[in-house]
């Protein structure tokens, strides 16, 4: 953005720019170029390291297994008003056996 890394705010405040792994990095010409200006974000900015929560596999499962039932439903309860509003305006689809 500029070289002095500074902006200033519409009230007039100066704020410094700085890099913030996996989200933003500030770039000069320099790196572009050794980049062989290759603007991918990846290249620059990194990624967040991952933070190791300590929960056992069983846990887990029945966690994303009871998220994937909530969604299910979810789903099934959208699908039955799709084909009641399909049917209502005269496009009514015959539904099948998942």
């Amino acid at each position: 953005r500029n070289h002095e890394k500074k902006a200033t705010k519409a009230d007039g405040t100066e704020i410094e720019y700085a890099d913030k792994q996996g989200f933003w990095k500030i770039a000069t010409l320099e790196e572009i170029r050794d980049k062989d200006y290759n603007l991918t974000p990846a290249s620059y900015v990194g990624i967040l390291p991952l933070e190791e929560k300590e929960i056992d596999f069983n846990t887990k499962m029945d966690q994303l297994v009871s998220k994937l039932s909530e969604t299910l439903d979810e789903s099934e309860k959208i699908d039955c008003k799709l084909f009641e509003v399909l049917n209502q305006i005269g496009w009514p689809i015959e539904r099948r056996n998942r």
